[in-house]
């Protein structure tokens, strides 16, 4: 039986599309916030505090996104989920050691 990946693909289409989205609400916030000008410096202060935190959530978000999107075009590496790790630095996957019932790098 082949493995159909497609729901998983929508779902990740779609998670995508709610995260900017998202990103766009919170920026036109910021945006509206930005306007509110007033004399009162405290008030003033507060505004401004607001406004960024609201774009350092925004770009935090948009980050995220973007570190868990591949680039359009390429393809997810590949790995083996039964390849030993390379725990000694030497650049080649470490030996496995026979431990009882288990199986476990040296």
């Amino acid at each position: 039986m082949a493995l159909d990946l497609t729901r998983l693909a929508e779902e990740i289409s779609r998670d995508n599309a709610v995260n900017a989205s998202a990103a766009t609400l919170i920026n036109r916030l910021a945006d509206e916030l930005e306007t509110l000008k007033t004399d009162d410096e405290a008030l003033q202060a507060r505004i401004d505090e607001m406004v960024a935190g609201l774009r350092a959530n925004s770009d935090a978000l948009a980050n995220a996104v973007a570190a868990g999107t591949p680039v359009e075009g390429t393809e997810p590496p590949v790995t083996n989920p039964n390849s030993q790790p390379d725990t000694d630095g030497d650049g080649t996957p470490d030996a496995p050691v026979v431990d009882g019932d288990s199986t476990r790098p040296v």
